[in-house]
């Protein structure tokens, strides 16, 4: 027995009834969870026969150069027997055995554990890794005490400290993290094209017909708040893979081409969400740039010197500008025939 009593890190040597030759060589290194329900009564057996061991504590041998992520290196090779060959019970060609993660040397250790397939992965960036991190952040924004303030009646309110907030459909964060509010939108957008099955599936209505529907009502429901959003190489390439995903089962693809549907409308959609996407902003890009200068929205959009990258203002699609005040100029007027 190896490892330490957690899930996917204890390990039993097990010798598998009907091979009687090597034990060394025909036994195999096997997680607990595996024999739980197949030689739970062997593991309890082997405890009792070894009261010096704790059952709760890690058990390694000094010496032994021994993978604690895996159970399954590559396999010893050996030929098959003329007795085996002549019982014919084994596949022909060679005979792997003897898998295990104790190796003879600290540098085949080290060989293996660099592509070693149990090396625990990094969560930094992860989905998981982030709502922790909000849960956390909440967590220490609810003890911070509320602050007494003035409200409409006569009384104090307690306004009290907030991680995340809600405020006309866009959801703000205090790390000032903007994709979370993508991720929920489009969640929101992939429900609302659940919920329109039926018109995917109808094989009356033409695929154009179903395009213009995924464009005026799911992407409708996706771009709330746009204007705020980053769009930088990771933000398009995650929003191109959710709508390659959409597209391909708006298509009626089968299950066995689903993943190279997805592929090919990654890089050739039927209909180009990201363009799209920026069309928009620039669109109302040009309309905010139009307006008079004392504007509060034009006044918010146009402070700041450099542009932050993803931003409208960083759009590369922008005609060649050296100010905002040029961009502007460039954008005309609400006066004029060309600026309306």
């Amino acid at each position: 027995m190896r490892g330490v009593p957690e899930r996917g890190r204890r390990f039993y040597l097990v010798k598998w009834r009907g091979f009687d030759g090597d034990p060394m060589e025909e036994s195999t290194w096997e997680t607990a969870e595996d024999l739980a329900e197949t030689a739970a009564g062997a593991v309890d057996d082997f405890w009792a026969a070894h009261p010096e061991l704790d059952r709760c504590r890690p058990r390694e041998v000094p010496g032994e150069h021994r993978c604690p992520w895996c159970c399954e290196p590559k396999p010893k090779v050996r030929r098959q027997s003329p007795a085996e060959k002549a019982a014919g019970l084994l596949p022909a060609g060679p005979v792997l055995y003897g898998k295990g993660s104790i190796f003879d040397t600290a540098a085949g250790l080290k060989i293996h554990q660099a592509r070693c397939a149990g090396k625990p992965r990094s969560r930094a960036g992860t989905r998981s890794e982030k709502a922790m991190a909000r849960k956390t952040r909440a967590a220490a924004a609810a003890a911070i005490p509320p602050v007494k303030m003035e409200g409409d009646g006569v009384e104090e309110e307690d306004i009290d400290f907030v991680d995340t907030f809600k405020y006309l459909g866009f959801h703000f964060e205090s790390g000032g993290d903007r994709w979370h509010h993508v991720e929920i939108r489009m969640a929101m957008a992939a429900s609302a094209f659940g919920r329109l099955r039926h018109i995917w599936r109808d094989s009356r209505l033409s695929q154009r017909l179903k395009l213009r529907i995924y464009s005026t009502y799911i992407v409708s429901v996706l771009t709330w708040g746009l204007p705020a959003w980053r769009l930088g190489d990771v933000e398009r390439r995650k929003l191109r893979g959710w709508n390659a995903r959409l597209l391909t089962r708006l298509l009626g693809t089968e299950h066995e081409n689903f993943g190279e549907v997805v592929r090919q409308q990654t890089r050739e959609p039927l209909f180009d969400l990201v363009a799209k996407l920026r069309a928009r902003r620039l669109r109302w890009l040009g309309h905010t740039l139009r307006l008079g200068e004392e504007n509060l929205l034009r006044r918010v959009l146009t402070r700041g010197a450099t542009p932050k990258a993803g931003s409208v203002l960083a759009d590369e699609a922008l005609p060649p500008h050296s100010s905002v005040e040029e961009l502007a100029a460039l954008a005309g007027n609400h006066v004029t025939k060309e600026g309306k």
